[in-house]
């Protein structure tokens, strides 16, 4: 059986901003919260974050919605 180590990718402001759709000022301003992964320094003037980070807080992010939703659907439905 071979064995596949995982390879974490790296992503750059640019990507983040197409994957999360939020501009680059509200992507600090929710890492200045604690809201939102903090970036990682790759050299003197370059940072990135992990991807798995990115899909994770994402998906959390939807997940939360998804249950506002829920409630808010619950509450009208009364």
């Amino acid at each position: 059986m071979e064995n596949k180590q995982f390879q974490e990718r790296i992503v750059r402001m640019q990507e983040v901003v197409f994957l999360t759709g939020y501009k680059p000022s509200s992507i600090y301003a929710l890492i200045s919260e604690g809201k939102f992964p903090k970036s990682i320094k790759l050299g003197k003037r370059a940072s990135g974050w992990r991807l798995s980070q990115i899909n994770q807080w994402m998906a959390d992010r939807a997940s939360t919605h998804a249950i506002s939703s829920r409630k808010n659907q619950i509450k009208k439905d009364y």
